[in-house]
């Protein structure tokens, strides 16, 4: 019968469909960019700080990611290789906002707003595996994991006192021991 052909064509109609999707070529996505402060996010007023700035693209880019607070601003170039990941450590100038013009060859240029928590209280980062917080009388408390940790010695500005564990000095990266030994020194 006519009517059950047009139904087992239909039900066929949905997996070529899919077939076909599946078989034609991804685009390639445009390049990305991550921004991350130091410090959980957290700085004090007339302080230096860091953001860290993450660039992923599958196709050569070059261009600029420049970050501003008031009338000072920074600027890091960006060039890449096609399937190339760049990670920038950018000091900046504690703000309470921050603007980020992002200008990269093959994308829209892009404008970010990023705010930072200023502590009028004197900052004091905790970096304790075991999960103990810390306080102590006086100051700000901020809760660090590894990854929070400045890997520039300018950016351990920011905070006034420091409590790190045997295992999280173990978990950081080569350059962010190094900036808490350059600063300590």
């Amino acid at each position: 019968s006519t009517r059950s052909s047009e139904t087992g064509l239909r039900g066929l109609g949905i997996p070529l469909l899919a077939l076909a999707l599946s078989a034609a070529p991804a685009a390639s996505a445009g390049p990305q960019v991550e921004l991350t402060p130091a410090w959980a996010g957290w700085s004090r007023p007339g302080r230096v700080t860091e953001f860290g700035v993450r660039v992923r693209a599958d196709a050569a880019v070059r261009g600029t990611v420049e970050i501003a607070a008031g009338r000072e601003s920074v600027r890091a170039p960006v060039a890449l290789a096609a399937g190339e990941t760049l990670q920038l450590e950018v000091p900046v100038a504690s703000a309470a906002t921050f603007e980020v013009l992002i200008e990269l060859d093959g994308a829209p240029r892009e404008r970010r707003e990023h705010a930072l928590s200023l502590s009028e209280s004197p900052l004091l980062g905790v970096g304790l595996a075991s999960a103990h917080d810390a306080h102590l009388e006086g100051f700000h408390a901020v809760t660090l994991v590894p990854a929070d940790l400045p890997r520039g010695a300018a950016a351990y500005a920011s905070v006034d006192a420091l409590l790190l564990d045997a295992e999280t000095l173990r978990a950081l990266e080569p350059r962010q021991l190094g900036a808490l030994i350059g600063h300590a020194a």
